[in-house]
């Protein structure tokens, strides 16, 4: 607390102003705003009274408008004022519906304070009160020293349910930790109807983003298939992973045909990968993967036979027709992530497509060699 009300670290402040702690030094120094305060050779702390000064500054400067003329405007336009005295914040936290309660600690922890909404709960310690375990809100120890507000649950006072609480640590006061604790004030059975409905719409949500993801993918299989359907050889296949790397937001894809037991990787698309013949006997990884017909991520080793650069994973999927493995699928990302089962089932799919049209071209290659004339 200072003369201007209570202050937040410089980090809590550039959070919640959304101005980073380089940019508050700039201005500090370049045109004296914001005004920080410091406890003797501490670290810099800043009035919440300034925080819609400093947002409404963060705006006009965002809008285009000079950083001295958006500091110049705040204070013109009544952004910076003066927080109100000590009195008027007693008297606002006394007016308070919700009971809130100021305690010192953390060992022992005392009730300091009350509100009026506070006092008039039945069994409400009075002031001055040590708190026991029975009834000092869960994990009070830890929020003395905790960086920001946190949820907890209280005992109820006389026997009553436990009521939901937000511990808001305090500046240290001159007899040690302070830390408010205000209660939820909702009925128990309200708030398990609030969380009940909290629940309902995370799953709704996740639902809808599923769905979402899975009829994104179910629309690139079909374009791969149309693409497959329009063209033929190896511009088809060439389309294909060229629309794989942007609809699957890959860094670069490349189609490696399968011939006595090594893959034959070309230029991929984005031209990371490629030109390499790769042995599959001395990579076990690429061995399951082509036997076993899985989509995986390689390892760092088998990725590196691939010609992958590094930093960057490598995803597989097999391209298999009539149970005789033709070729690898292969796509790079910028980091692994979790193989959700629709993303393996389309990647199934379109190497199904793939491995068609690969299938198709051997059969028209060895049509078209029969039917040449002998030399």
């Amino acid at each position: 607390m200072t003369s201007r009300g209570p202050t937040v670290s410089a980090t809590e402040f550039a959070r919640l102003s959304g101005v980073d702690r380089e940019r508050l030094r700039t201005w500090e120094r370049r045109h004296g705003f914001p005004s920080p305060v410091r406890a003797g050779k501490g670290s810099r702390r800043y009035a919440i009274a300034d925080l819609g000064a400093v947002v409404a500054v963060r705006r006009n400067v965002e809008s285009g408008m000079p950083v001295a003329e958006a500091v110049a405007a705040a204070h013109r336009d009544g952004e910076v004022l003066a927080a109100p005295g000590g009195e008027t914040l007693v008297a606002l936290a006394e007016a308070a519906p919700a009971p809130a309660l100021i305690l010192t600690g953390p060992r022992p922890v005392r009730v300091a304070y009350l509100n009026v909404a506070a006092r008039g709960v039945a069994g409400a310690p009075a002031p001055g009160t040590e708190l026991g375990e029975d009834i000092a809100p869960s994990g009070l120890a830890e929020a003395f020293t905790a960086a920001r507000p946190r949820r907890a649950e209280r005992p109820g006072w006389s026997g009553a349910p436990a009521v939901p609480v937000l511990l808001v640590p305090l500046p240290a006061a001159p007899g040690g930790p302070a830390a408010v604790a205000g209660d939820d004030g909702a009925p128990r059975g309200e708030r398990e109807a609030r969380d009940a409905l909290e629940r309902l719409e995370r799953g709704h949500h996740a639902t809808v983003a599923a769905s979402d993801r899975r009829a994104h993918l179910l629309e690139t299989c079909s374009l791969v298939a149309d693409r497959l359907r329009r063209l033929s050889g190896v511009e088809a296949l060439v389309a294909s992973t060229e629309l794989l790397v942007r609809r699957l937001d890959a860094l670069d894809s490349a189609l490696a045909p399968y011939m006595a037991g090594q893959l034959v990787l070309g230029r991929s698309t984005r031209g990371m990968l490629g030109p390499e013949m790769v042995t599959v006997a001395a990579h076990p990884e690429l061995g399951r993967a082509i036997t076993e017909g899985e989509v995986g991520w390689l390892g760092a080793q088998a990725a590196a036979a691939l010609g992958a650069p590094d930093g960057v994973d490598v995803l597989v999927a097999p391209v298999i027709s009539a149970g005789e493995p033709l070729a690898i699928l292969v796509l790079l990302f910028e980091a692994q992530f979790e193989l959700e089962e629709d993303l393996c089932r389309a990647l199934a799919i379109v190497s199904a497509a793939l491995g068609f049209a690969l299938h198709q071209e051997q059969l028209l290659d060895a049509a078209g060699a029969r039917r040449a004339p002998a030399n």
